[in-house]
């Protein structure tokens, strides 16, 4: 099977989605696009991905870098910035010195 980068998708002929309901925190969302493609056949491009509610994670970091290692894998650039403005690095900077 060829990867969605693979595939010339043609003209978009539908769009529809559907939700499966787990239970009261979880659900998965399955995408589905139907397309004309360009040499007479039709491609279906098919997206899901799992929502979930209600919950709290708490995770440690030895240090500040990790922290900020660890959300660079999907945060953007605004939620960084705001998570890690400059009055946050130096409060952590003066916390790491007073307890040296």
């Amino acid at each position: 099977m060829a990867s969605n980068s693979d595939v010339e998708l043609g003209e978009l002929l539908s769009v529809a989605s559907q939700e499966k309901v787990w239970d009261e925190h979880r659900s998965t969302v399955y995408n589905y696009e139907l397309y004309l493609g360009d040499s007479d056949g039709y491609v279906l491009r098919m997206d899901t991905y799992e929502k979930s509610c209600g919950r709290n994670f708490c995770l440690r970091f030895k240090n500040l870098e990790d922290a900020q290692a660890y959300l660079n894998q999907d945060a953007d650039e605004a939620l960084l910035q705001k998570l890690f403005s400059q009055g946050v690095l130096e409060r952590c900077s003066s916390d790491d010195d007073t307890k040296k």
